[in-house]
This record gives C-alpha cells, sequence and structure tokens, in this order.
C-alpha cells in the first residue's frame, strides 16, 4: 500500500486561491498560479454574462408585465354556456364548449402570442392552448406550474395533442387564475433535483404523469379513508 506523505502540501482549489491574497499567492507555485489566475478570469467572465444576461431577462419581463397591465380579458356572454365536466368525461364533448377546473401540471411558451398549457384535474391530463390577449395578461405572463386554474373553450381534435385523449385539444376562449403557486416551484421540481428534495415535495412529484401507479394508489386509498 502506498504511503501518504503527511507533510506534502495539498493542491490550491480555485475556491480557495480566489479568496488568497497577493502575498499568500506568491508562495505558490508559479505554474499553479498563472492556472489559477486564468481560470479565476474565466470565471469572472462568466459570471459578469450571466449577470447581463439576467439583467437583459429582468428587464424584458418589466416591460411585458407593464404592458400586460393594460390587457383585460372578458369572459364572452354570447358564447354557448359552458358544460363543466372532468377531463376522464371528455369523450362526449368534442366540438362541444366546456368549463374545466384543475392545475397548471406543465406550461410551454411558443413566441409571446401562444401559450400551451397541460391541464390536470385528478382524474387526467389535457393540452390547452391561449392565444393571443389570452396568454398576454399579468396572470399568464407569471403564471407557474401546479397554479389552480379554470378554463373555458372549445374541445376540439389535434393529432398533435398529448394528454389522457390523445388528439384532444381544448382551444380556450377565456380562462381565470383561482390561485398562484410561488415563483420556487420551477426550481424544487427539475430533472437535476436530488432524492432529499424530490422526498420532501413527495405530494408534488407524485402528482406527475410519470409516477408509481402503486403510489397514486396509496394516495386514493388514504384519501378515501380519511373522508
Amino acid at each position: 500500500m502506498m504511503e501518504v506523505n503527511k507533510d506534502e502540501p495539498s493542491v490550491t482549489t480555485l475556491e480557495e486561491f480566489m479568496g488568497m491574497s497577493l502575498e499568500e499567492r506568491s508562495n505558490l507555485p508559479k505554474a499553479r498560479v498563472k492556472k489559477l489566475t486564468r481560470l479565476e478570469a474565466e470565471l469572472k467572465r462568466k459570471e459578469e454574462k450571466a449577470a447581463q444576461i439576467a439583467a437583459k431577462a429582468e428587464e424584458e419581463t418589466r416591460r411585458r408585465l407593464e404592458a400586460a397591465s393594460l390587457v383585460k380579458i372578458e369572459l364572452d356572454k354570447n358564447l354557448p354556456t359552458p358544460i363543466e365536466c372532468k377531463i376522464r368525461d371528455l369523450k362526449p364533448m368534442l366540438g362541444k364548449r366546456i368549463l374545466i377546473y384543475g392545475w397548471v401540471h406543465h406550461l410551454r411558451w411558443d413566441g409571446k402570442r401562444l401559450l400551451f398549457i397541460e391541464l390536470r384535474d385528478g382524474t387526467g391530463f389535457l393540452q390547452s392552448v391561449l392565444t393571443e390577449d389570452l396568454c398576454a395578461t399579468v396572470d399568464a405572463i407569471t403564471l407557474k406550474r401546479e397554479s389552480s386554474v379554470k378554463l373555458y373553450g372549445t374541445l376540439a381534435e389535434d393529432a398533435r395533442a398529448k394528454g389522457t385523449f390523445n388528439g384532444y385539444e381544448l382551444k380556450v376562449d377565456y380562462w381565470e387564475l383561482i390561485g398562484s403557486s410561488p415563483a420556487e416551484i420551477e426550481n424544487i421540481l427539475t430533472k437535476e433535483s436530488n432524492v432529499d428534495i424530490l422526498l420532501n415535495n413527495r405530494h408534488l412529484v407524485i402528482r406527475g404523469t410519470r409516477v408509481d401507479l402503486h403510489a397514486q394508489t396509496d394516495l386514493l386509498c388514504r384519501d378515501e379513508l380519511v373522508s
């Protein structure tokens, strides 16, 4: 077994190097100083670029919200009275105007005037699409996953739509935000989330489309027993 020389100095990391004074840096090997100085400069450039991108995004969001504050949408009372239903009961509703309550499971922007929402109501999933002023309001721009909403619209066929009933899409003509979710939700459930985070937010994870069916069944049984 190779013996470790306890007197051999440890390799200085970039983090340690950045916290050193000029005098402390002068005691390091010149080759090491040169390499760490280059890495430090690269890191600072990346941080400056990231800060510029964040500032630009913040300014863009501010402008969008300022413009969105002037956009108002109203329920068109001239349209047919919607039929309130659950996603599991959608099949006979094709071509009809419906009203559905649920949570935003996923959302995806396509430009600034087209927003796709995957709605979840506990019985299934439904792709819904918002266009023009419907996705130009403050509520739309600040919408996050797990927010609760109610959507009015016509159920139409679209071969690209994915959900409990593939090929079904809700063409939204009006919507309302019932309850918003915290901005932090976007950083909780990601592909990079570690096990501890996922376990601490199991109540959110289990709502996904790709979770253990046994886990979903456990929740349903628990809800039935409690109620």
